[in-house]
Formats: structure tokens, C-alpha cells, sequence
């Protein structure tokens, strides 16, 4: 079914992120009423004027059910998503991204929310031969995919046993603006070519991931907020791209040379990644649409502007 903007109310965990804030920008532009829910630990510098927001952590959702009164939708992005941070503090990302998911689903659930969008990843599956699709067995090779993969179970099991439509998307790589806080290669290494400072490539560069621009995520998350899919969606561009290649359309797009020091491949990465999104493309109508060298020069403009490079 397609979705009123007129009267659809979302509630966005960790909106005033990367990914929510991306969000929230899309759904004002399409009439839909974002309300943000976050503890703030980044800053709210990228919610766009007018966004009604709470400083709430999502432990405490489940004693603020007036903020879920009315609402469509909750779209649940707060987490730790870092495979670094997961492998240093492993119980503290377990609370993060599996407990706070659980606290996310039943407030959702007992307050009588239809739609639950839970933010997953590429990491759930692991290594994966070939493009990953949502019948691939997960085989986290990480605690941080472990974590998503364990998130993504108690989407399930809640959306079974308490009648919440629930549905995970598994986000491949996202890159774009408003992503300041982020170590991921794509905005390490324009910050880095911009500063003209060396980057590190771990392993030997050929490893691959699927990239895909954060506005694309933020059109896939609002279709998902409105009709009954999943309950898994691979959610990327179904393009396979080696770090090498990213390097090179980094420097490209900047006028940079890079210079890259090498390092050993780190615990938890994964060799190659890359979606299959025709799922996602059947039951929402969603494909992708910002081709990556398009991608690549619209997040170096913005660090060029943020920067005053």
C-alpha cells in the first residue's frame, strides 16, 4: 500500500545521527512528521529547524509512551555501529544495538505501533560468496555482526509473538553527509584527502564492499515505515567496489593524491560484500538511484564546505 504524507508520523531513534538526520530531511520534504529520539552523545547539529525531538535514551522509551501516541512507525537507528568499538567493548555494544533494540520493539509493540523499521547490516551475514540475500544462513564474523544478527532475531521473535509488522534492513555500506563522527573508509579517507594527510588500508586493498549513498537508505526507510515487507531486506546497490577503486574515485573527485600506508587486515572484517536487492526492489518499488562516482563527489563537496578545504 502506499503511504499517506499527510498523516504519517514516525518516530526516529537516533535521529540526530548520520543516517537519521539524512532521514529526517526526506521525510519533511515528503510531509512526513519525523519525531527524534535521542540521547544527544553526538550532538543535534544536523536535525534540520523544526523537527520536534526528545533527549530521550532508547533504555527509557519503554516508560515514555506518550512520545509513541500517534506514531506510524518507529524507525529504530540507535546503536553502536562500529566493528571496532564492538570488538573493544563488547557487552557495552551487546546492550546497545541487541538490548536496546529489544526495549525499542516492546515499547512499540505495548503502546500498539503497526510498523517497527529496524536498522541491520551487511555484518549479520558475515562472508558471504556472491551477493548476500536474505536467504543466506548469517554467519556473523564479528561481535558487532553478531549483534545485528541477534537484533534482527528479536525482531522476529517480538513480531511474532506480539503482532508488530517488524521488518530489518540490512544496510550495505552507507556513506554522505552529516557523517562528521564516522571512521568508515569513505569519510576517514575524503577528510584525509582534503587535509592531505596519508590514509591506512587494511589488507591489501582488493577486498570489496557495496556503497551506497545515504539519501538512497533514507527513500528505502521511509517505503519500509509505510507498507508491510521483509522481514529481512538487503538494502545496497548490488555494485561491488575494491577499496583500491574507492581510493582512486576519492582522488578523483578531489584533486588529491592519497597517500596509502598499509596495515593487516582487522579482526571481523570481511573479505568481499555485496547486496542483492531485488527483494527490496519487488516489495517496495525502491532501487537505488545516486551512482557512486555522483555519491563520492556530492559527500567530498560537503566536507569541502564543512572543512573550508
Amino acid at each position: 500500500r502506499a503511504w499517506s504524507p499527510s498523516t504519517m508520523r514516525i518516530l526516529v531513534t537516533g535521529g540526530a545521527g548520520f543516517i537519521g538526520s539524512n532521514l529526517c530531511r526526506l521525510a519533511l520534504a515528503e510531509g512526513v512528521v519525523p519525531v527524534v529520539v535521542d540521547d544527544a552523545s553526538g550532538g543535534v547539529d544536523f536535525l534540520p529547524e523544526g523537527v520536534e525531538r526528545h533527549r530521550v535514551a532508547v533504555a527509557d522509551l519503554p516508560q515514555r509512551r506518550d512520545l509513541l501516541a500517534g506514531v506510524d512507525a518507529v524507525v529504530h537507528l540507535a546503536a553502536k555501529p562500529s566493528v571496532d568499538f564492538a570488538n573493544r567493548e563488547p557487552l557495552a555494544a551487546l546492550d546497545a544495538n541487541v538490548g536496546d533494540t529489544l526495549r525499542a520493539l516492546l515499547a512499540a509493540a505495548d503502546a500498539g505501533v503497526p510498523r517497527f523499521v529496524c536498522a541491520s547490516s551487511n555484518a549479520a551475514a558475515g562472508n558471504v560468496a556472491g551477493p548476500v540475500h536474505e536467504r543466506v544462513l548469517p554467519q556473523p564474523a564479528s561481535v558487532y555482526g553478531a549483534t545485528k544478527t541477534a537484533a534482527e532475531a528479536f525482531c522476529s521473535a517480538v513480531s511474532l509473538s506480539h503482532g508488530l509488522d517488524a521488518v530489518s534492513l540490512r544496510f550495505s555500506n552507507c556513506y554522505g553527509p552529516h557523517s562528521d563522527h564516522k571512521q568508515s573508509a569513505v569519510h576517514l579517507f575524503v577528510r584525509k584527502a582534503l587535509a592531505r594527510e596519508p590514509v591506512v588500508v587494511f589488507g591489501d586493498g582488493d577486498q570489496t564492499r557495496d556503497f551506497i549513498y545515504v539519501e538512497d537508505i533514507a527513500r528505502c526507510i521511509l517505503a519500509a515505515a509505510a507498507a508491510p515487507c521483509g522481514p529481512v531486506l538487503q538494502v545496497g546497490t548490488g555494485v561491488e567496489t575494491t577499496v583500491r577503486e574507492l581510493v582512486a574515485a576519492i582522488e578523483k573527485a578531489t584533486g588529491e593524491r592519497l597517500a596509502v600506508e598499509s596495515a593487516p587486515p582487522r579482526m571481523g572484517d570481511v573479505r568481499a560484500s555485496v547486496s542483492d536487492v531485488r527483494l527490496a526492489e519487488e516489495q517496495l518499488g525502491w532501487r537505488p538511484r545516486v551512482a557512486f562516482e555522483e555519491g563520492i563527489a556530492r559527500t567530498v563537496a560537503y566536507y569541502r564546505e564543512r572543512l573550508g578545504a
